[in-house]
């Protein structure tokens, strides 16, 4: 199984991957990934935008769903055309088929996160080799 869970979370609750049970723990953001996993971080053009335009969009919903709607576009296509980002989505695909796996970034929601986005991207891959991982979702509890 896949899961997500932030740093913040992860730090007050050193436990969690104990919780999940057998678990493989990557960190996925740039600031704090281990440089074998920076091939799966949003680039800091693309999270700078992001974040800076979220910015000048406030609350306006719609304005704020059509940003998320170009960054997950982005970010997918990102992580979808760098060979390097591929093995790494092949080598944790087959970690998922062995036990868990939690990716870890600093974004407190995964609702409108990178880790979502490859957590979904990990179990889509699993799924085209004919067998299943299934992504559980935020690990909070």
């Amino acid at each position: 199984m896949i899961w997500t869970t932030y740093l913040a979370y992860l730090k007050q609750h050193p436990d969690v991957p104990q919780k999940i049970g057998s678990c493989f723990v990557y960190h996925v953001s740039l600031g704090r990934a281990p440089k074998e996993n920076r091939c799966v971080a949003p680039s800091w053009n693309l999270l700078n935008y992001y974040k800076s335009t979220q910015e000048s969009v406030g609350d306006d919903k719609k304005s704020l769903e059509l940003l998320w709607q170009n960054y997950e576009e982005d970010y997918l296509k990102q992580i979808r055309e760098s060979s390097e980002a591929q093995d790494w989505i092949e080598k944790r695909s087959a970690d998922a088929l062995l036990g868990n796996i939690l990716l870890v970034c600093y974004e407190k929601s995964n609702e409108r996160c990178h880790r979502r986005l490859l957590a979904e991207e990990i179990a889509r891959f699993v799924g085209l080799n004919g067998k299943h991982a299934e992504y559980r979702g935020d690990f909070i509890g």
